[in-house]
């Protein structure tokens, strides 16, 4: 009976070490799915941009490099927003793909809606807010013109070939 039981604890042992093994080399292989200098979150690819350029401009600099400025509809979850905070510069405003061609009516740089309204009303452009203002992780409308130190890209493949690196 004892042998039985040493036999189980061994084979335990030896499964734990070979699915250890085998989460390790996940976690090893997850860490590459992203070029250089791009942070990788859920399966995208991101890179922080510190040109001062406007909305269109930063669009414009995100496809030169087969991405957009951010879209997705993870604008409200915690995770992301705490994700971005800490890749984000916190002292600076960034640009997002969020866009208002009509009054009242958002969308994604791909034409997606967004129907969730700004925290402030009356400019066409998205952005989101720095660390330091209390409005920490809310998005903004913000004039299209302004230059804010920092746009998000995002690359919705990974490993995908382009300029960089």
């Amino acid at each position: 009976m004892y042998i039985l039981y040493g036999v189980l604890v061994l084979l335990l042992l030896i499964l734990l070490m070979v699915t250890g093994i085998k989460c390790m080399t996940l976690r090893l292989s997850q860490l590459k799915l992203c070029r250089e200098g791009w942070v990788s979150f859920q399966s995208k690819c991101y890179l922080m941009s510190t040109s001062t350029v406007t909305w269109s401009k930063a669009e414009s600099l995100c496809q030169s490099v087969r991405g957009h400025l951010f879209k997705n509809k993870m604008l409200s979850s915690f995770y992301f927003k705490d994700f971005i905070s800490n890749v984000a510069e916190a002292r600076y405003s960034y640009w997002i793909g969020l866009v208002e061609h009509e009054e009242g009516h958002w969308t994604w740089v791909d034409g997606t809606d967004f129907n969730t309204t700004p925290t402030v009303n009356g400019e066409d452009c998205g952005q989101l807010h720095p660390s330091y203002r209390n409005q920490r992780k809310l998005w903004n409308d913000a004039d299209c013109g302004q230059q804010p130190w920092t746009s998000l890209s995002y690359r919705g493949h990974t490993n995908s070939t382009g300029p960089l690196g």
